[in-house]
């Protein structure tokens, strides 16, 4: 949305809050409706978000947020650091998008396992009905030269045990593949999870994880995988919030040379459905 197109939530809220309707029928059978005024509570409530003048007021997965005026002809998107912010468009209504969007379905040209994909405004669903140690997913090829690749995962509602869902790397000359997301740990002891890097020899043969696991209870995460195309080495990053990272591994020795990357679900000693989806996702 361009500045200066919506009206302000703020307002609009204050305005909501700040009266109670009141309902009075006459003896003639007339009804009033009118507005008396109370403490306007809604103020000091909205105050604790944002004091700027001209504040958009933007909901959050996780809250809400006061994100100040911006500049002519830019929209409000989502950093590379999964910030909210004003992005700068060109042309008006034409111009770059934002940093994240959700993958299309169409974006991957070849699927490993038959993935069942859904696009949706709330992200790419991906899941695979059935099958034990099997790796569903999605890939395209990759881009020439060194790349970075981040995505917001939301973990599947199942927890089956060693589930996963996650970025997906494959040598086509090797045939090997190597899943980086979180793997769903179902312990009995509440939900829990691990960021990892698992290996899979094949589509359908698994080889183990690569160390330097990180513990989540969140079912929302994010994962970055960075390249350099001239050692053939990959680096991947875990985050709780898409800001702050931590990294699980670098390796070059186990896949050789990436030449396809996407999206996909990993079942791993334990059948049934396994799925997830991917709302935000940048390459």
């Amino acid at each position: 949305m361009a500045k200066g197109s919506v009206f302000l939530p703020r307002d609009l809220l204050e305005k909501a809050m700040i009266g109670a309707l009141s309902i009075i029928t006459l003896d003639d059978g007339t009804v009033l409706r009118g507005v008396r005024e109370v403490a306007p509570d809604a103020q000091l409530v909205l105050d604790q978000i944002t004091q700027t003048p001209w504040s958009l007021l933007v909901r959050l997965p996780d809250g809400w947020y006061g994100l100040d005026p911006g500049d002519v002809d830019q929209v409000v998107g989502m950093t590379a650091t999964g910030e909210i912010a004003w992005i700068d468009q060109s042309g008006g209504g034409g111009g770059a998008s934002p940093d994240f969007q959700p993958p299309l379905a169409s974006a991957f040209s070849t699927m490993i396992n038959s993935p069942t994909l859904n696009d949706s405004p709330l992200g790419l669903g991906i899941a695979k009905s059935n099958g034990s140690d099997m790796l569903a997913a999605a890939l395209r090829a990759v881009p020439t030269g060194d790349w970075t690749m981040i995505a917001r995962l939301q973990a599947s509602a199942y927890e089956w045990n060693y589930h996963q869902i996650g970025l997906v790397l494959n040598a086509s000359g090797s045939g090997k593949f190597v899943i980086v997301g979180i793997t769903q740990l179902a312990n009995g002891d509440g939900y829990k999870a691990t960021f990892e890097a698992f290996k899979w020899n094949s589509d359908t043969s698994t080889n183990g994880g690569m160390g330097g696991n990180v513990s989540s209870t969140q079912k929302t995460v994010w994962v970055k995988v960075s390249y350099v195309a001239s050692t053939s080495t990959f680096t991947a990053f875990a985050s709780m919030d898409g800001i702050n990272w931590q990294q699980i591994v670098s390796d070059n020795s186990f896949l050789g040379p990436i030449d396809r990357i996407g999206v996909g679900v990993g079942v791993r000693n334990n059948g049934g459905p396994s799925a997830g989806s991917i709302p935000w996702f940048s390459l």
